[in-house]
């Protein structure tokens, strides 16, 4: 099972922004056998992005914690004219075909998570972000459906139970 870690599961941690339950929940993830976490790139930047220096320390430091965690390398360009060599032709705008269509639900820095989780084959998308991915996701479910394939979403809370379900 391979679970990819949306940014505000990190950064959360340090102002202690999550409820017991969700605490509870993380702490019975890390305890479970048979997961491989997955992060990329893009979150390493956010947090180097984060504004208040104190926390922005802290989260570098649960960031070199995970440095085990795999950062997947997937070719992926948001912007115009940046795909990968010889994807296009000298000259030719190119945007990542995923990253639009899920950019008609998601957010576009929500997008770019969801693309680097579908890209690294993962199973789950776990996020605290319940408005603009967990309620999004869920009221577009077939679309969504159709471009993440396998790929849930999922709080921590409800990955525990579904896990456990499982193992029952």
């Amino acid at each position: 099972m391979t679970i990819y870690l949306d940014t505000n599961i990190l950064s959360r941690i340090p102002d202690l922004r999550v409820s017991e339950s969700t605490a509870s929940a993380l702490s019975a993830l890390v305890n479970l056998g048979g997961i491989k976490f997955v992060t990329s790139q893009k979150t390493r930047n956010e947090i180097l992005r984060t504004k208040n220096a104190s926390r922005g320390s802290i989260l570098q430091f649960i960031y070199a914690l995970i440095e085990k965690v795999p950062m997947q390398t997937v070719y992926f360009s948001g912007c115009v004219g940046g795909a990968p060599l010889g994807a296009t032709p000298l000259g030719g705008d190119w945007t990542d075909p995923l990253w639009a269509d899920l950019k008609t639900i998601f957010d576009p820095d929500d997008a770019e998570h969801i693309v680097h989780a579908i890209r690294s084959n993962c199973d789950y998308f776990l996020t605290l972000d319940e408005k603009t991915i967990l309620d999004r996701a869920k009221f577009n479910q077939d679309a969504v459906g159709k471009m993440s394939g396998r790929l849930k979403y999922v709080s921590p809370e409800e990955l525990v139970a579904m896990i456990k379900n499982k193992r029952a």
